[in-house]
């Protein structure tokens, strides 16, 4: 499978920002293996008004919003979230 190019929204990216260096290498990990397998890794949210899903997943202690432009092989990461315990 050809692997698609990621893409941070504004939102992501400022919490991407506010993460630790090594937070961020894990991160960057994470989001080449979502674009690589972008609809095997989470769960597939309809939104009314929406033609392309929202696909969503827990990595650890990451929650990642995303979903798939698979046209022009890009997958835009909508939502970081840490996950509590």
């Amino acid at each position: 499978m050809e692997t698609c190019q990621w893409l941070l929204t504004r939102d992501a990216a400022e919490t991407y920002d506010r993460c630790t260096r090594r937070e961020r290498i894990k991160l960057a990990a994470l989001f080449d293996h979502i674009a690589t397998f972008p609809f095997a890794s989470g769960v597939e949210h309809l939104v009314a008004g929406r033609k392309t899903p929202i696909h969503r997943g827990a990595f650890g202690k990451w929650a990642v919003a995303w979903w798939v432009d698979f046209p022009v092989k890009e997958v835009h990461i909508l939502d970081i979230e840490r996950v509590t315990r």
